[in-house]
This record gives C-alpha cells, sequence and structure tokens, in this order.
C-alpha cells in the first residue's frame, strides 16, 4: 500500500495536483500575524496528494474489516491529543515571513524568485524533479509547479494554493542535516503513543499505516455538518489527531473528519495538517533570509 501510495504521489506531484492543508492556529502570539488565508483551490483539484480513506466499510466472514476500508460505520475511539515541539526561533524570520506570505497570496512571481537563494537543497524527491546544475529559482518551480510554461490551464493555480498552505504554520524546526535551516510546517507527536496504537490496531492500521489515513489539529477548529462556513456545527477538534473520510470532500476545501464520539463532520481545509506534508526551508543567504530548501511529502 505504501508503495502504491507513493507512485501516486509521484504521479500527482508530476501532474501538479494540491498537496494540501498545513497546520491551521498559530500557538505563539508573537506569530499570529502570519496566518495565511490560503488561495481558493481550483474546482476537481484535491488538497492533498493522498488517496482518499473510503467511509465504506464491509466486514469479511472472519468479522475483521477489509483491508483498504479504514473505518467502520459509525467508528468512535478515544480522543488522541497531540503535542508539538517548542518551535524554533530566529531574529528577522518573522519579518521575511511577512513579506513572503504578501507576496504569495499577490501571486507575486517577481518576489517569490527574489526570495529564493541561489541554490537550495531537495530532499525526498520521489519524483526526480531535482537538478543539481540548476538554479534555486528553476529547482523551486518545478518543486511547487510555478511559472512552468507547459502547465496545464486548469492548474495554473495550484502550485500557489500549495505554496500557501505549505507556510500556513507558525510553528519551525532546525533541520540536522542543513545547518542553519528552519523548516515548516513542524509534525506533532502523539500524546499517549502506546493509547493511539490500540486505536489504530481496531481498524487495521498497522505499523505507521495510520499516518496515512489520519490528519491533526494544530489549535481549535470548529466541526460542521457541511463543507459550508455557514453550516451549522457539530462540536470542535483540538489539538487531536483525527481519521479522514475524505481530503477535499465533494471538491470544496474542506476535509470530513470523524469525532471521537462516531459523528463525521467537515473541517476548513487549512486547519487540518498531516504527517506526510511537504515542507519549506529558510535560512541566511548573503546575511539576509531566503528559501533554502524543500523537502517533498509523502510516505
Amino acid at each position: 500500500m505504501v508503495v502504491a501510495l507513493q507512485h501516486a504521489l509521484e504521479e500527482q506531484m508530476r501532474r501538479v495536483l494540491m498537496f494540501g492543508l498545513a497546520v491551521s492556529l498559530f500557538s505563539a502570539p508573537a506569530l499570529a500575524d502570519f496566518r495565511l488565508t490560503a488561495p481558493a483551490a481550483p474546482a476537481g483539484a484535491p488538497w492533498r496528494q493522498v488517496q482518499d480513506a473510503s467511509p465504506d466499510t464491509t466486514e469479511d466472514e472472519s468479522g475483521e474489516f477489509d483491508e483498504g476500508a479504514p473505518y467502520p460505520d459509525n467508528f468512535s475511539f478515544t480522543r488522541i491529543p497531540v503535542t508539538f515541539p517548542a518551535s524554533a526561533e530566529a531574529p528577522g524570520l518573522s519579518d521575511f515571513l511577512i513579506n513572503l506570505r504578501t507576496s504569495v497570496e499577490k501571486y507575486d512571481e517577481a518576489a517569490l524568485v527574489a526570495a529564493i537563494a541561489p541554490k537550495i537543497f531537495w530532499d525526498r524527491d520521489f519524483g526526480g524533479g531535482f537538478d543539481e546544475a540548476a538554479t534555486g529559482t528553476e529547482n523551486f518551480r518545478q518543486a511547487f509547479q510555478i511559472g512552468i510554461p507547459d502547465i496545464l490551464p486548469e492548474y495554473a493555480d495550484d502550485g500557489w494554493v500549495r505554496l500557501s498552505l505549505a507556510l500556513n504554520s507558525g510553528r519551525f524546526s532546525t533541520e540536522p542535516d542543513h545547518p542553519g535551516s528552519y523548516c515548516t510546517p513542524v509534525f506533532p507527536e502523539l500524546a499517549d503513543a502506546a493509547a493511539a496504537e490500540k486505536t489504530f490496531a481496531q481498524i487495521n492500521m498497522g505499523d505507521d499505516e495510520w499516518r496515512l489515513y489520519w490528519g491533526f489539529v494544530d489549535g481549535r477548529a470548529e466541526v460542521r455538518t457541511s463543507g459550508k462556513a455557514d453550516a451549522a456545527s457539530i462540536g470542535a477538534v483540538e489539538n487531536e489527531a483525527v481519521p479522514v473520510h475524505a481530503w477535499d470532500a465533494e471538491n470544496s476545501g474542506w476535509v470530513e473528519i470523524g469525532m471521537p464520539d462516531g459523528r463525521k463532520g467537515f473541517v476548513e481545509a487549512p486547519k487540518v495538517g498531516t504527517w506526510i506534508d511537504e515542507r519549506i526551508c529558510f535560512g541566511q543567504t548573503g546575511g539576509k533570509w531566503s528559501i533554502v530548501g524543500y523537502i517533498g511529502g509523502g510516505d
């Protein structure tokens, strides 16, 4: 399954399909100004490079749930809290991100190019897109499919949306393999991994397979009856892992999730992160902050 998903990820990256939703809320007040409003996703473009989890579940003769059908009907579970490591801080990075956010929101390609280092690293390059001889701008364009001449018109905005979402987190971590770099988003840990693993085992998600089908919420998010901002709220999720039934329900920009009591509802896509999101890294180049790296998503 993991191999098949990886191949799907490679193909979708080539076709510029959306990656999706980084973390939702800032925990540090000083970072609150950097919350991005992601551009609307083009119709039909998924927010994630992850196959949708099917809500249809059947039991085989043994009473076990079929592989590939992640969640039984009315799936209830013990709430799974998550915790985040302390965000790495760096003088001047916040101001740089304010300007970068503005550039991305405006689709300002010239300003984006000016923010990219002459050379960047590209880790987890599943699709073989990295060209060691190319400039940082050329590789970054390839990674996000921004300003690519032969891109299909219906996918022209997808790279900007992915970039916006990747910048949506207010948390950063350093990368040991790339000293001096600060990368976002940052992935949480399960607060009680042993208890969570029991839940995953009950639905036949062994090892790290659950990472493909569960998302997380950083902060608090309202859960609604449908994928509309004015739909009725049926509760909220906060700093916890959530089972995902559809990453982009009906191409609406909303994620259909399961709640611990078995109910299903909808959360705005940018407020749900995954453990396999793509990441952007920043560092000092010639005395100024720049985009210095890209870490591909997938598992």
